[in-house]
């Protein structure tokens, strides 16, 4: 796992907004149904959001899932959160080819 590459998806995750919402729908995906159900992180993966987080994105990356505007707030939010999970991403995008990726969600 590279710390250049992992840096450069953390500077982008609070500069672009296509990229920030790609990546939160990644970790979104990464949530179990129930978890995504319940906005919370029950099992101890390493997949997904935290269980701190979990309350506050799920219901986020559930409004782009649908296809809804994020407000200011929303957006602040997920700026300030987002980057801890850079190296999680970098990991599940090594995993499968980035391209396969990008179609799924775009």
């Amino acid at each position: 796992m590279s710390a250049k590459n992992i840096q450069e998806l953390r500077r982008l995750l609070t500069t672009d907004k296509t990229q920030m919402e790609m990546a939160l729908y990644e970790l979104y995906q990464g949530q179990t149904t129930e978890e995504r159900r319940t906005n919370s992180t029950i099992e101890k993966n390493n997949r997904g959001f935290n269980q701190e987080d979990a309350p506050v994105l799920t219901p986020i990356a559930r409004r782009i899932y649908f296809g809804a505007e994020l407000s200011r707030e929303d957006m602040f939010c997920v700026y300030a959160l987002l980057p801890k999970y850079a190296a999680q991403l970098w990991a599940n995008r090594q995993s499968r080819s980035y391209s396969q990726f990008a179609e799924m969600v775009g």
